[in-house]
């Protein structure tokens, strides 16, 4: 699904990125894990068309998409989780599910795709005609999971998924990911290392902006080193 070789990033005068080169595959769940700072969330903003490689490519489906705009990386099927979830705080819940299905390919499905959201996540239909500016920080997650969903993507990025998120409220998202995984690729960024390794299927491990582990998710999490540096153990 996605192709990522040798991604060098900058903003400004700072390098962000060094080198980056993994890949996502159909149907798989590929964490990226590391602490603040690491240059995970500048790695979420260039697959999406936000920011420019200053060196080497993002392919999807075989298709650079390096120097493409947003919208166009979003009609190709990439959709995105933000980090603090950026829900549209003045509109309802219902129209902020509407306004995820805007890609072309999405709209056809509206009304089937509501129906999947909101069963996956119960607490939107209840919250149908409210603002989300006056929800939870939790059920704006949910929110800004389901808005993702309704563009019917075929890779869903997801930016810091339990920050500042209860405990409680984070280990019901992350059961419903496993939902998620069956259908659709999944690239999760995120600090909370042990609940992201034990919801995907490869990991890749980032220190200021370059990958210095990688493997099966089950294997890194067993790693002394990670346990270590991540876990506390």
């Amino acid at each position: 699904m996605i192709d990522v070789h040798d991604l060098h990033v900058s903003i400004g005068e700072n390098k962000i990125l060094h080198g980056l080169s993994f890949q996502v595959h159909a149907r798989e769940t590929v964490a990226v894990v590391g602490a603040n700072g690491a240059g995970k969330s500048t790695l979420i903003r260039t697959l999406m068309g936000l920011l420019k490689p200053a060196q080497g490519s993002v392919r999807l489906n075989g298709t650079d998409i390096s120097a493409m705009a947003p919208h166009d990386v979003v009609r190709l099927g990439v959709a995105c989780v933000p980090e603090g979830r950026r829900v549209f705080k003045d509109l309802t819940v219902r129209e902020n599910l509407e306004m995820g299905a805007y890609r072309k390919e999405a709209r056809p499905f509206l009304t089937e795709s509501m129906e999947h959201v909101t069963t996956m996540f119960p607490i939107l239909r209840r919250r149908w005609h409210q603002r989300a500016g006056t929800l939870s920080g939790g059920e704006q997650q949910m929110l800004a999971i389901g808005r993702a969903l309704m563009a019917r993507p075929k890779i869903l990025l997801i930016d810091e998924l339990s920050l500042g998120l209860a405990p409680l409220i984070v280990k019901e998202i992350f059961e419903q990911l496993r939902e998620i995984r069956r259908s659709m690729a999944v690239l999760l960024v995120e600090q909370n290392v042990e609940m992201t390794l034990k919801n995907s299927d490869r990991a890749y491990v980032m220190e200021t902006g370059r990958i210095t582990r990688r493997g099966p998710s089950t294997e890194l999490l067993h790693d002394p080193k990670i346990r270590e540096a991540y876990l506390g153990l």
